[in-house]
């Protein structure tokens, strides 16, 4: 199965698209045509276009690997608060005390780093 694919806008000053590839392009800050580079000068079918701003490259969609590797370690995260919690537990048992701080830094850094994973999640999700 062909993985699905996204476009993205590249600018025309950072570099140009493949030779002879019939790409869209963006000029005049939003209208659009099409054309190719021939390793010289543009060819543009649309004669409106005199220079375009940006191109549209496609590349691989990759959000739900990205979606599924988040996920995964947001539960890798939680899996480890709660062995380091089963641990401490433990040692309060036998009457040796952890660290009262490295607890709570280990929470506090589970804590953000769980906040961080749901935050791209989302913005993977619903792009601006």
């Amino acid at each position: 199965m062909e993985q699905p694919k996204k476009h993205i806008k590249v600018a025309v000053s950072e570099r140009l698209p493949e030779v002879k590839k019939d790409v869209v392009l963006i000029y005049d800050d939003d209208k659009l045509a099409t054309g190719f580079h021939s390793g010289t000068y543009w060819w543009i079918y649309d004669a409106e276009c005199q220079q375009p701003e940006f191109f549209l490259e496609e590349v691989p969609d990759r959000e739900s690997e990205l979606i599924e590797m988040l996920e995964k370690l947001r539960s890798d995260i939680k899996t480890l608060e709660s062995e380091a919690n089963t641990t401490a537990k433990s040692l309060n048992q036998r009457g040796m005390e952890a660290s009262h701080y490295s607890s709570k830094a280990m929470a506090w850094a589970y804590k953000v780093s769980s906040e961080k994973i749901d935050s791209l999640i989302q913005s993977v999700k619903q792009p601006k």
